[in-house]
């Protein structure tokens, strides 16, 4: 499941920043303000996939933000395609389809990049603002002032409104898509495993024609060799 945390701001105000995508996530209002939370769907699931999904969440409030993320991965690709898309908003051109070489269909949670890039085109790059923050900081951190306690309130907030997406799905839906995780990462290690020995193979098959080679010119160079003294003897 994904989920954010606005502080600061009630339900009713949440849902109409978020206009018709309200329809598709939950709301959750306290006094400091208002969490929003939906199931993450998709044929795997990761912690960095969550956090992708909150970011896209983020994004489809009709309003300036800035998103605090405890994903350095997360943070990083965002604000690569931020940047890239101001680009494209400098020369004046929104014909980019896509800010990677790669398709989408061949980057990790590429589905859901490719939503915020089209959301990030729409709303524009400078209405977005992506940091990192550290996740799960304790109130020591806090007192050592090595975290800002409202982020470490906020990432805690975060944390729980995910949580409750997680809850949102039916029952036996998290064990499937967990042991379908586990599939899905046995099947990398499997193919790293084959792609390994392909090498290994390919090296030793190169090695040997080499060798062959080496040994065909050898060879050659003896019975050339050979030939010349027959007919030196027979002169």
């Amino acid at each position: 499941g994904s989920g954010i945390w606005v502080p600061g701001v009630g339900k009713e105000e949440m849902q109409g920043a978020m206009q018709e995508a309200r329809k598709y996530v939950e709301f959750a209002e306290k006094q400091e303000g208002t969490a929003m939370y939906f199931p993450l769907c998709g044929p795997w699931h990761s912690s960095t996939r969550a956090e992708a999904g909150g970011l896209l969440m983020a994004a489809q409030l009709n309003r300036p933000i800035h998103i605090g993320i405890d994903n350095k991965a997360v943070v990083e690709r965002s604000n690569q395609m931020i940047a890239k898309a101001m680009q494209d908003e400098m020369k004046g051109t929104k014909s980019r389809r896509r800010p990677f070489r790669k398709h989408w269909e061949l980057l990790p949670d590429g589905d859901l990049w490719q939503q915020f890039w089209l959301q990030l085109k729409a709303r524009g790059p400078m209405s977005i603002a992506v940091t990192k923050v550290k996740g799960h900081a304790t109130e020591e951190m806090v007192d050592r002032l090595e975290v800002q306690r409202e982020h470490k309130e906020g990432n805690d907030q975060a944390d729980e409104a995910a949580g409750l997406g997680v809850q949102q799905h039916e029952e036996g839906a998290v064990e499937l898509m967990r042991w379908m995780s586990r599939r899905r990462k046995g099947y990398l290690r499997l193919m790293q495993e084959i792609n390994k020995v392909i090498a290994k193979v390919t090296v030793a098959f190169n090695k040997q024609k080499a060798n062959k080679e080496a040994l065909s010119k050898k060879r050659a160079e003896v019975t050339e060799l050979a030939m010349g003294m027959v007919h030196s003897t027979l002169g």
